[in-house]
């Protein structure tokens, strides 16, 4: 009969063996994106070059707009007309009484309509933009230019962050049956060693490998491990 001390002293054991032992992975950035407008058109600005770097919210393309742009306008006189009209409209219903509270609320109407048709005009130059989700390096213009037609939803510019990383490994499952979350890591990538944390383990086995994807995320603010390089890992005590 196996006594309760020598279980825990298996555990233990086990618990040192794994963090004894490396594993190989690949390293990838935290922040990846291919941004694409969500209507079709033709390519008038892409303001960044591929390796800029940019920051979040810059604009990384720009669709031609200028029906678009002349639709806000037209709009923008709409609702400041509207807006007048309800001011003498007001005017008279308060002094003169000579103005229905229906016809008052009639203009009230025009106005908020005139402001949704506006956001709507404005809305529709805004989806011809390619803005920035966050900061990062150009990766990939897929050899676009202006002047390019562009369909809807097709990749325009690849957005990287590499300043914080995330290290990729698939191990066997007895190997991070002890490993939590949050759990810390070291890892050793060319020259450079870095210490990071467990920031998810798979809660499914892939079938043809049996293995369990673990991902350990680590910064990385000088940007001088490069995404894609590969490295081992290795758990902490």
């Amino acid at each position: 009969m196996i006594s309760r001390l020598t279980i825990c002293f298996y555990v233990s054991l086990v618990s040192s063996l794994v963090a004894q032992v490396s594993f190989n992975g690949i390293t990838e950035p935290a922040s990846d994106a291919e941004l694409s407008f969500p209507v079709s058109g033709v390519l008038a600005e892409l303001p960044f070059r591929e390796g800029q770097f940019v920051q979040k919210g810059d604009i990384v393309g720009r669709l031609g707009n200028t029906k678009e742009e002349l639709e806000v306008s037209r709009r923008q006189l709409i609702l400041d007309n509207a807006k007048v009209d309800l001011k003498r409209t007001q005017q008279l219903y308060e002094k003169t009484g000579s103005i229905s509270k229906e016809e008052l609320d009639e203009k009230r109407a025009t106005v908020k309509v005139a402001e949704t048709e506006l956001a709507i005009a404005k809305e529709d130059v805004n989806r011809r933009l390619l803005v920035a989700p966050f900061e990062g390096l150009i990766a990939n213009l897929y050899g676009r230019d202006k002047g390019e037609g562009v369909e809807l939803l097709t990749p325009v510019v690849r957005l990287v962050d590499a300043s914080t990383c995330v290290f990729v490994c698939n191990l066997p499952a007895t190997a991070v049956k002890d490993v939590k979350p949050e759990a810390k890591v070291e890892i050793k990538i060319g020259e450079a060693t870095v210490s990071g944390f467990v920031s998810f383990i798979s809660p499914v086995i892939e079938p043809s490998s049996g293995l369990l994807q673990v991902k350990a995320r680590f910064e990385n603010p000088e940007r001088l491990i490069v995404p894609g390089a590969a490295g081992q890992l290795t758990f902490l005590q």
